[in-house]
């Protein structure tokens, strides 16, 4: 007589009830462990943050008066700013005059006086700017053209022009007075003149 087995299909049917049980226990488990980790990474993360959070607010109220007082120097800097360039500007004027003053110490040819100099702000006419006025002597009319070819050289004069020469007698002696104009460089201004025309 043949042998049968009418427990085998339950037992198969717990075995794999069983499994799957157990898989499922495992993967419960294992979400669980993922979500456990996951829970923690983001709670050390928050906590981490927040330490540094309260670091960076100490560093803040730490650094709270040196930022005030940036405030305050770039403030102070605005009110200052168009005083040093006056300052400077000026500055900029006298070294321009001691290298004119230089240049004519040096190059005045001998046989030839400066007895004046004078400077005047021109504000009208064709013309404006600084003028710059000579008035001297000289023994020839060679030693006043040298030195009208030397003052052209100086870069910070334009426009030097011999105004006149004419005789005169100094201390019983007869000498060549002469005038020449110039500008001071960069203050001269053209301005053109427009002719009304007459209807």
């Amino acid at each position: 007589m043949p042998f049968i087995n009418l427990i085998h299909e339950q037992r198969q049917l717990i075995r794999s009830r069983e499994q799957q049980v157990r898989v499922l226990g495992l993967a419960s488990v294992g979400l669980g462990a993922v979500a456990f980790l996951t829970a923690s990474y983001f709670l050390f993360n928050t906590a981490r943050f927040q330490v540094m959070s309260g670091t960076l607010e100490a560093k803040k109220r730490a650094l709270a008066p040196m930022l005030k007082q940036l405030k305050q120097n770039e403030l102070d800097q605005q009110v200052l700013e168009p005083k040093l360039t006056s300052l400077s500007d000026a500055t900029k004027a006298t070294q321009q005059w001691y290298r004119v003053m230089d240049h004519i110490a040096v190059n005045v040819p001998k046989g030839t006086w400066l007895y004046n100099w004078k400077c005047t702000q021109i504000t009208t006419g064709e013309d404006t700017g600084t003028a710059i006025v000579f008035n001297g002597y000289s023994l020839d009319h060679d030693a006043i053209g040298e030195l009208l070819l030397r003052l052209e050289a100086c870069p910070d004069l334009e426009g030097v022009t011999l105004k006149y020469s004419q005789e005169r007698l100094v201390d019983k002696s007869q000498v060549l007075e002469f005038e020449i104009n110039s500008y001071l460089a960069g203050s001269r201004k053209t301005k053109k003149i427009k002719e009304k025309e007459s209807a």
